[in-house]
């Protein structure tokens, strides 16, 4: 079964997988923008075309036109003026601005004949203009400028005048059919221009308008896809930094930083994993000093006693508290390869084992520990090796895992009790040898002594009377050499 991180990590793996990559989110949304600057670049360039394509060069056709007909007009204005001058006064200075009108005239005559807009009726206006002119330059001003102004009398002088009226009226009339046509092409190519000024402005204005709120949506969309993962990240590495090894970054980012999540979070995993085994480490050490005081403390409280009892009544109580354990046992191997029970914290009447015979015959025959598993609980035995001689064996009954736990500082208290049952049968022995007659056996003067003296010690304490009974035994030595 997978366990709640690996399924957070497999939650942080298909969340970045199906999450829009913040790099493909930003490229799309790079080439949208692109795309809007591209058709906002090319409506300025259609708008700019047509304005400065079609309708300006045809504005500007219009503008020359209008001032070569009003300069024209302005050069016939100068040769009617000279002319009628020159018949009033015979003053031939007032032929100059005729003869410079003439010149100009011809000048524009063909300017107002290249020009491209002299085409459709508004053609045929112009070209009446012209030919109006050149009707009154040939049937008038020709005419009069060739005659002499003293031959000329007063009467047939007012029919000249009137017929160079009459042919600049028609002139004139014409011209101001022409001007008019001009000036109402030029008022509509004007507003052809606005309009299309207007319009192209209002749409750069729209597609400018357009591209900012693609533009702030697209921030809009880069600040939700970043900020909020980007400060969920940093909490969870704040809460990290602080010992909190349960934090973990939520689901949600792109897939960028849902990947630096999921890192975040297997490194976050890795973390408490370690913090845990520490933890259980320093458990462990703190156990092991524990019970390696246990057995300092055991090992200082039976050096120096002479009593076997009460060394293995010391080590079972303190193996049953190691391991917490219902039954600890002491064993002593004698002479006849039979382990004997010597203490145990039950009170169940043992009886001796022998060697080889289950856990506890089994551990003083390999001077190995043995773990066995019993009907309601598991038995360790652990072998009292001192130097290369097995004096013993240490017996637990407890939990599995609890004695497998406890085997090293077991097997240092059986260490410990070794020593110090085989230092105690020896003091044992010792003084048991020290109180006894090497040839009968019986105890000697030193215990007779020391007996004596609890005795009157018991009796003076308790109030009571005390007796002591001599025996001679006539030939002793006889009894002796027999």
């Amino acid at each position: 079964m997978p366990t709640s991180r690996t399924r957070r990590r497999t939650e942080l793996a298909t969340d970045a997988a199906a999450r829009p990559s913040l790099i493909a989110d930003a490229r799309r949304q790079q080439r949208t923008l692109i795309a809007a600057a591209g058709v906002l670049c090319l409506a300025v360039a259609v708008v700019a075309t047509l304005v400065l394509g079609a309708i300006h060069p045809r504005l500007r056709d219009i503008t020359d036109l209008t001032r070569d007909l009003r300069r024209s007009h302005e050069a016939m204005l100068d040769q009617e003026t000279g002319i009628r001058g020159w018949l009033a006064t015979g003053d031939d200075a007032f032929l100059a601005p005729y003869r410079d009108g003439v010149v100009q005239r011809a000048e524009l005559t063909a300017d107002v004949a290249r020009n491209r807009l002299v085409t459709g009726g508004l053609g045929v206006a112009v070209v009446d203009v012209l030919m109006a002119q050149e009707r009154w330059v040939t049937g008038w001003a020709d005419v009069v400028t060739d005659l002499e102004v003293e031959d000329i009398g007063r009467p047939q002088l007012r029919r000249v005048l009137l017929q160079g009226m009459a042919l600049f009226e028609e002139y004139r009339a014409a011209n101001d059919v022409a001007t008019g046509m001009v000036v109402a092409r030029r008022d509509a190519a004007m507003r052809e221009e606005r309009v299309a000024i207007q319009v192209g402005v209002s749409v750069v204005a729209a597609l400018s308008l357009a591209l900012l709120v693609s533009a702030r949506h697209a921030r809009s969309r880069l600040v939700r896809g970043i900020e909020q993962p980007v400060t969920d990240l940093l909490d969870t590495l704040a809460r990290m930094r602080t010992g909190d090894l349960t934090a973990r970054p939520q689901s949600g980012a792109p897939a960028e930083l849902a990947e630096l999540s999921e890192g975040l979070a297997a490194m976050a995993d890795a973390l408490e994993a370690d913090h845990a085994a520490l933890g259980r480490a320093r458990a462990d050490a703190e156990e092991q000093a524990l019970m390696s005081a246990t057995v300092v403390d055991v090992a200082g409280d039976v050096a120096g006693s002479h009593s076997p009892a009460e060394v293995s009544r010391r080590v079972a109580v303190a193996a049953a508290a190691m391991v917490e354990a219902a039954t600890a046992t002491v064993w002593l191997l004698g002479d006849e390869d039979l382990l004997h029970p010597v203490h145990s914290t039950t009170a169940d009447v043992l009886a001796s084992v022998a060697l080889g015979e289950g856990a506890v015959g089994g551990a003083a025959r390999d001077a190995r520990t043995q773990l066995r598993a019993g009907r309601d609980h598991h038995v360790m035995a652990v072998p009292m090796v001192v130097g290369a001689s097995v004096v013993g064996v240490l017996e637990v009954r407890g939990d599995r895992t609890r004695l497998e736990a406890r085997t090293a500082p077991l097997e240092l208290l059986a260490i410990q009790a070794g020593a110090a049952l085989r230092a105690a049968r020896v003091a044992s022995r010792t003084a048991d040898a020290a109180e006894r007659d090497g040839l009968t056996g019986l105890y000697n003067r030193r215990r007779f002594d020391a007996d004596l003296a609890v005795e009157a010690s018991l009796s003076a304490r308790g109030g009571r009377d005390v007796s002591l009974v001599l025996i001679d035994l006539d030939h002793f030595k006889r009894l002796n050499d027999e």
